[in-house]
């Protein structure tokens, strides 16, 4: 018979190792033994010591179902599979119904400590009662405690199992919820609370959605960000949405593994579709030379050329109207009056500040300026004509376009 040091191949080989008459003279014990040791667990882990509680009923059956495993072991015998006698559900069961309570495995695993100390005191008294062999104490030893070994190992599958699950299930609600909130269709309040209660998403008030390019390479799918981040790394319009940009997007840039980004304006939950859809233009702008080639970009910085660039259409025909004079001029003349006319728009018609923006003498300002009145007439006293000449002139400088060139 293997001494204490021995290494049987599994639990149901140790108890096996212990004669029919000494497990039939312990059977009337079983009782006893279940009570006392659900007495000792009860009193070591305080949370299970509630009466009639369901945790209670599950310990009990743990307790119940590990000693009537280990009596069919030694019998040599295999238990049935059905929900309550099935050896690996119950234990897995208790596993997953600690997370289910929003615990950690500690408590169970104390309770399997407490009760494997309870049974090994209880059968210590009977071995000594019933003279049992030493050597055969020490295998006895071995299996009380390999029997607990396998309780806890099958409950830390279970709780991993479940908690894997539930992660899955918040993670499923977290991408329909960021879905909602960037689709087309403005969402209702309704609709966002409910999806973000099944995703443990704490709803703000306002947001910003940011928009990121694809990973290079197939790098950049994770952010070390908080989990009040709605994320989607990986889709075909990937993006964040946030509801504390200013804390959550701290040191964005150091984080993006070769992407870029765009930080849509903070507007209301449900207007968050605005906000991605601007993170996503910009983007595009950036790519283009519209908007500077940066890695992240702030939306809130660039409004005004984001706008004038909206609709190159609208921008092409509006010249056609406003700067019809320089139709006859030369392409050179056209861009040259086009830029003493945008700067005079911009610096209210102060010639020193003009002649500084095109870093020309102010004499050549005003004998353009002299040819420009020629040109527009009465049209340089309007507002209404300055603002949309200085709008298309401001448009056509971002979107590439030549004044009043045939690219209208």
């Amino acid at each position: 018979m293997p001494g204490r040091g021995s290494q049987p191949e599994n639990t149901r080989d140790l108890w096996a190792q212990f004669p029919a008459d000494l497990v039939d003279a312990f059977g009337p014990h079983v009782p006893m033994m279940t009570e006392y040791v659900l007495r000792e667990i009860q009193r070591a882990v305080p949370e299970y010591s509630t009466r009639h509680s369901r945790m209670e009923r599950d310990i009990t059956t743990g307790v119940e179902q590990a000693i009537t495993r280990c009596l069919a072991a030694a019998r040599g015998k295999n238990l049935g599979t059905g929900p309550i006698n099935d050896w690996r559900s119950v234990f897995v069961w208790l596993g997953r119904a600690e997370f289910r309570h929003g615990r950690s495995l500690d408590c169970l695993q104390a309770a399997y400590r407490a009760g494997g100390r309870a049974v090994w005191r209880y059968l210590s008294e009977f071995c000594r009662a019933h003279a049992v062999p030493s050597d055969l104490v020490y295998v006895l030893a071995d299996a009380v405690f390999a029997t607990v070994d396998d309780m806890s190992a099958l409950s830390l599958e279970g709780h991993a199992e479940a908690r894997a699950a539930a992660a899955g299930a918040v993670e499923h609600h977290r991408a329909r919820l960021l879905s909602l909130l960037i689709s087309d269709s403005p969402p209702t309040p309704a609709a966002i609370g409910s999806l973000a209660a099944a995703a443990g998403w704490p709803v703000p008030t306002h947001v910003r959605v940011v928009a990121l390019t694809p990973p290079e390479d197939g790098a950049g799918t994770g952010f070390a960000l908080d989990s009040d981040v709605l994320r989607d790394l990986r889709g075909p319009r990937p993006c964040l949405v946030t509801g504390s940009a200013e804390t959550h997007l701290a040191r964005l840039e150091a984080r993006l593994s070769g992407r870029s980004a765009a930080i849509g304006p903070r507007v209301r939950i449900t207007e968050a579709a605005g906000s991605f859809a601007c993170a996503r233009r910009a983007l595009t702008l950036a790519a283009g030379g519209v908007l500077p080639a940066q890695r992240v970009l702030h939306c809130d910085q660039h409004l005004m050329s984001m706008w004038l660039t909206t609709d190159p259409f609208l921008t092409a025909r509006l010249g056609e109207q406003v700067l019809a004079p320089f139709g006859a001029l030369t392409v050179r003349q056209r861009q040259r009056f086009a830029d003493t006319l945008l700067a005079w728009l911009r610096c209210n018609g102060r010639i020193m500040d003009v002649a500084e923006a095109l870093q020309v003498h102010p004499q050549t300002v005003r004998y353009r300026l002299n040819q420009l009145g020629e040109m527009f007439g009465e049209r340089l006293d309007d507002p209404e004509s300055r603002l949309a000449m200085e709008m298309v002139l401001r448009s056509s400088r971002l979107l590439g376009l030549t004044a009043a060139s045939s690219d209208y």
